[in-house]
């Protein structure tokens, strides 16, 4: 536990957010008056991160859109490829971005949060977009119902700036490109302050009160944005449509239900098929909202509730920011990489609640990786009886992030925004670090390798799905490709050993077109040739996408259960490879249940040098593990029939109880022992028998302040440590 402890510190500064978007609570300081000054440190309410939800916190009217769901009408009712490389995650809608990243970054007209708030004499507007490359390349249009009465609508109900859009209600109308703005009422259009913040991606607008004429207790409010024009209009797209790219206060969005062999990627995996289909009319007067004027003006807060069960996209305040808008990643790029596709601060993943959830306790996790082409939502659009026996059947929360892209094979970019996106669910929705489980399919398969590997106490067990075992393709026995910097630090194959304390599942069919049976195989071979528990199910005939698409997951339902995983195991086995570590991110991926901080001797940055420790406590006796193989099953399907084989582990030879120390160290200058999680103690003379290929600094810890460092030279050594 002692390396989880150590990442989760080094995580603190990854998920802090010293931002004014995840505000101190209310009253925790004075109120500070609003003003469209670009200073926007006044907006201090919390939102709920949720997308479609809306809250009201510390006087502010807040609602959270979803994210890079901004591809406007669905005018063909087909659905249609992203710009980006996401291949099996059509957008219904069928907008798209000038061929300028410079100023669109492809992204522009995407809202992200909308904040109202209100004085004596004027109402105050915060618009945040996901990306805003520059102040003026996005149009955004605020309607506001001030009566709350369909009676005084605009003429026709017909939205200014050649929006397209038509809604009964509003009849006011702010429009601002960012640094300039207007509004629009029955008396004419003025101009209004608003000043756009680039660095935080947003715009703040005043509207006097006055121009508003009387306001009802709860006013409604629409947003819509779309391309600024250059002439304060908004671009059209096509004609006689809506020019919009993206409308806000929409409070849910439709998942399709799937559709049948490769037509199950019929589009909804970016959250806009009810926003497309309500575009393509013309008329978004579902998507309207109202606050509370007193509420807002007597600086209150509305009490958070817990969430239902169902399914959710949450944002999250990344801090690592690389850049802004989205890289297209489509040329030369067969495989994907590990450079970070969606760029910007703001972060979405699939938060599923199920049935049963506690949101006063602990509740059973499971970390859930995408395939290679497709979004965080895959599981809601492909696949959704996964979620009812995966996480309704067994009380799980899961979640899928969208890990920076469709192709980042979680081992940069990827691999930071599935840990910091974990560790914000588990913080938000209380997730039980004692019973959290990985899985995943084909690249997320990938991740369950790679991640539970990495961190082996993290988890109870894993399960993959048509995953590669090796970064992109292992054509087995040929070496893995495409062969580049990441290849030798992404073949997984070389940390089997960790997974000494944690049972893994293999599914995987011959007939697969992407991930060669033969290396998943040689993964599986391996799990029996170091004694690691395992099943391995292999079908005659299945293909890459028959077990997703088949969306049958019982047996991995009853393998995954809900037990807690193992936190202080008799043997530990890790092999540390320090090319893998983010130093810079505050990743290190060194340290195993109650064996932490292990130092490699040799090159830090050169993927072969690794150091391997395996250490036996004897503070609470018991018994090694020993492998047993299963006895081979044959299996019905899912689709194909297979076969089922594996390895368990029983109880072997016994140790002894006592206040020792069993270590076999290679390469290892250094490591830290957790006395009291290994069940020993510096009470009494504490014995040390080494095993190690050099000199070894054994550092006993007893608390993060009190540690005793033992020098042991090369060879083997028994040493007593006196206490």
């Amino acid at each position: 536990m002692r390396r989880i402890a150590v990442v989760v510190v080094a995580l603190v500064v990854l998920l802090a957010v010293p931002s004014w978007a995840a505000a101190a609570p209310a009253g925790s300081a004075p109120y500070e008056a609003h003003r469209a000054d670009g200073n926007i440190g006044e907006w201090r309410g919390s939102p709920t991160m949720i997308a479609g939800r809306t809250t009201t916190d510390f006087g502010e009217y807040i609602y959270t859109d979803w994210v890079y769901d901004d591809f406007g009408a669905d005018l063909d009712g087909a659905p249609g490829q992203t710009p980006f490389r996401a291949q099996l995650a059509p957008a219904r809608g069928d907008y798209r971005y000038p061929d300028n990243a410079a100023r669109y970054g492809y992204n522009a007209a995407d809202l992200r949060e909308l904040r109202v708030a209100a004085d004596g004499k004027t109402l105050h507007l915060l618009i945040a977009l996901q990306t805003m490359k520059a102040a003026n390349a996005a149009i955004v249009q605020v309607a506001l119902d001030s009566d709350a009465s369909n009676a005084t609508s605009a003429k026709g109900g017909v939205w200014p700036a050649g929006a397209g859009i038509t809604t009964k209600g509003p009849e006011h109308f702010v429009t601002t490109v960012g640094n300039s703005a207007r509004l629009t009422g029955p008396g004419g259009a003025r101009s209004v302050k608003s000043v756009a913040n680039l660095k935080e991606n947003a715009i703040e607008v005043d509207v006097p009160l006055a121009a508003l004429g009387k306001l009802a207790k709860r006013p409604r409010i629409w947003a819509v944005v779309g391309l600024n024009d250059g002439k304060g209009r908004f671009a059209q797209q096509s004609e006689g449509a809506t020019a919009v790219f993206n409308a806000g206060f929409r409070h849910f969005e439709s998942y399709p239900a799937p559709g049948t062999d490769i037509n199950r990627f019929i589009g909804g995996s970016w959250s806009e098929t009810r926003q497309s289909a309500v575009l393509a009319t013309g008329d978004i007067s579902a998507f309207g909202s109202s606050f509370n004027v007193g509420k807002l003006r007597r600086h209150e807060s509305n009490r958070p509730k817990p969430l239902p069960p169902g399914k959710y996209v949450r944002l999250f305040r990344s801090k690592k920011d690389y850049g802004e808008g989205i890289d297209l990643k489509q040329e030369n790029n067969t495989g994907g990489n590990p450079q970070p596709q969606f760029k910007s601060r703001y972060q979405p993943y699939a938060l599923y609640i199920p049935k049963g959830y506690n949101p006063r306790g602990k509740n059973v996790f499971t970390l859930n990786g995408h395939s290679l082409d497709v979004g965080y939502t895959e599981y809601y659009t492909v696949s959704p009886n996964q979620l009812t026996q995966l996480g309704d059947q067994r009380k799980s929360i899961i979640v899928t992030p969208l890990s920076r892209g469709a192709d980042t094979w979680f081992i940069d970019a990827g691999l930071i925004d599935t840990i910091e996106a974990w560790r914000d669910a588990t913080r938000r929705y209380h997730g039980d670090p004692e019973r959290t489980f990985i899985t995943g399919y084909s690249m997320g398969g990938y991740m369950t390798y790679r991640l539970g590997l990495l961190m082996p106490d993290a988890f109870s067990k894993a399960s993959v799905y048509v995953g590669p075992p090796a970064y992109q393709l292992w054509p087995y026995p040929a070496p893995p490709v495409p062969g580049d910097r990441y290849t030798a630090i992404g073949n997984t194959n070389n940390i089997i050993e960790n997974a000494h304390n944690l049972p893994y599942e293999i599914n995987h069919g011959n007939s697969d077109e992407l991930v060669p049976v033969a290396g998943v195989q040689h993964q599986a071979d391996t799990f029996q040739a170091l004694g690691n528990a395992y099943v391995f199910y292999r079908h005659t005939a299945n293909d890459h996408f028959s077990f997703i698409f088949n969306d049958e997951w019982s047996h991995t339902r009853d393998f995954l259960g809900t037990k807690p995983r193992v936190k202080n195991p008799v043997e530990v086995i890790y092999r540390r490879y320090p090319a893998v570590d983010q130093p810079q991110n505050g990743l290190r991926f060194d340290s195993a249940y109650w064996v932490s901080r292990i130092q490699v001797r040799g090159k830090q940055s050169d993927p072969a040098v690794f150091g391997r420790v395996d250490a036996v406590t004897h503070g609470r006796g018991g018994r090694l593990a020993k492998p047993e193989l299963l006895t081979p099953e044959p299996v019905a399907g899912p689709v194909s029939p297979g076969t089922k084989t594996g390895q368990r582990q029983v109880a072997g030879k016994a140790v002894a109880k006592g206040n020792e120390l069993e270590l076999r160290l290679t390469r290892v200058s250094r490591l830290e022992i957790a006395v009291r999680r290994a069940g020993l103690t510096l009470g009494k003379s504490l014995k040390l028998d080494v095993v190690s290929d050099g000199p070894v600094d054994v550092v006993l810890r007893t608390d993060p302040d009190h540690a005793r460092t033992v020098h042991v030279p090369a060879g083997t050594h028994t040493v007593t440590v006196a206490p």
